[in-house]
């Protein structure tokens, strides 16, 4: 059974918010350069080159970032990562290391994935959000695929299955 590691607003980080921004902001600055009702000034040159310059730079890092977002679903013994048109099998025992970003809610965790060829990857998930969350306690799904990992580790046969 598929269990869901990654919170909804995984999807919503990567795909709505990126949309939501330059479109918005874009707009923005097209009302800049185009100029808006005649009893408005124009705004100055200098201030149109700077918004458009904000926007490229802001624009291309929340686009950049959003790629290294996936959604991931735990399945008996292995992680489960969408990629591209298929699905991507992660054995739990090749789990490097688990680490959340604390100071963020919801929490950013990312997984250090040991491909066969022996690289290290990346896989990085918005867990759930929770309101009263301690910084200094790890998020629920940090503690459970710790356990999980552990356990893949010691027995890779035997793994308990959740």
């Amino acid at each position: 059974m598929r269990t869901r590691l990654s919170s909804s607003l995984t999807r919503v980080v990567r795909v709505l918010l990126p949309v939501m921004f330059v479109v918005a902001f874009g707009a923005g600055v097209v009302l800049a350069w185009v100029g808006g009702p005649p009893d408005v000034p124009d705004v100055p040159m200098a201030q149109k080159v700077m918004m458009t310059v904000w926007w490229a730079v802001v624009a291309g890092g929340v686009l950049w970032l959003r790629r290294a977002l996936s959604d991931v679903w735990i399945e008996d013994d292995r992680l489960v990562v969408p990629a591209g048109g298929s699905e991507w099998l992660v054995p739990l025992s090749a789990v490097e290391a688990v680490s959340e970003f604390a100071l963020s809610n919801p929490r950013a965790i990312t997984l250090r994935v040991r491909l066969p060829s022996g690289e290290l990857r990346p896989v990085r998930f918005l867990a759930s959000a929770d309101t009263f969350l301690s910084p200094f306690k790890p998020h629920p799904v940090v503690t459970f695929l710790r356990e999980r990992i552990a356990a893949a580790r010691a027995d890779p046969v035997a793994a308990p299955a959740r």
